[in-house]
């Protein structure tokens, strides 16, 4: 199965009353680049955007791959919302494809979930986690924390949105109003863990409203000092006493 990338960006909300002091990154402005980052593998950065409903993971992932960032998409037995397709929100396939890829040994970071609408399943080809490419992927976060630690140059963010602002987000894309409360409740539950341990598994927290290009040149601004980083890594001698 093949990924297919695009750009484009959901609805975002600008609000002065949200500027509070939730994020514990600093802002730095930086020009951004349209063209692809490839390299090789230890040269290349990998973003995870760690986030519940509504925290605006997608918008910010597509900001992101028109910068140049290679958008990996998980793959899914949830039928498509109406606008979704296979080349710009996630790879939809049938439980049969699904479970056979799963069986193959093709997917990882797979999970299901019981909605009100049936039991859908997502998860990641490994191979696509693995492309040398600067990359940007949406994940959940018990994901997240088993393989973190696994992928090269990992650089997690994780998007701290209030409450209120996420089910307005949610309630304006249409989402079914006994959905959008199940999911509210699910990722309170779900996000406890990375809530207790961001700072050891996560790059940048934000926590402020902004929209999804300044919140993309602050991302850029933190990688591009990460790899400086890296970089150091590689080429300063190991000290010996």
């Amino acid at each position: 199965m093949i990924l297919g990338t695009t750009s484009g960006l959901l609805c975002y909300f600008s609000i002065d009353h949200y500027r509070t002091d939730r994020d514990v990154d600093c802002t730095i402005s930086v020009s951004s680049r349209s063209e692809r980052k490839v390299g090789t593998m230890s040269d290349c950065v990998h973003i995870f955007l760690i986030g519940p409903s509504g925290s605006g993971k997608t918008t910010l992932a597509k900001e992101l791959e028109g910068r140049g960032y290679e958008r990996i998409l998980s793959y899914t037995t949830r039928p498509p919302r109406e606008g979704e397709d296979n080349s710009s929100d996630h790879i939809f396939v049938s439980d049969e494809e699904f479970h056979n890829a799963f069986l193959d040994g093709e997917l990882t970071c797979v999970r299901t979930y019981s909605t009100i609408f049936g039991t859908w399943s997502y998860g990641f080809a490994w191979s696509d986690l693995y492309r040398a490419v600067d990359s940007v992927t949406v994940i959940d976060p018990e994901s997240y924390l088993r393989i973190y630690d696994q992928i090269e140059n990992c650089f997690g963010i994780y998007l701290d949105i209030p409450d209120d602002v996420r089910k307005a987000r949610l309630m304006i894309r249409g989402d079914d109003p006994e959905e959008i409360d199940r999911r509210l409740k699910t990722d309170a539950q779900d996000f406890a863990a990375i809530d207790m341990c961001f700072k050891d598994v996560c790059k940048m927290r934000i926590g402020v409203v902004r929209r999804p290009d300044i919140d993309a040149d602050r991302i850029e601004g933190h990688v591009r000092s990460f790899r400086s980083e890296i970089f150091a890594k590689k080429t300063c001698p190991i000290v010996k006493d």
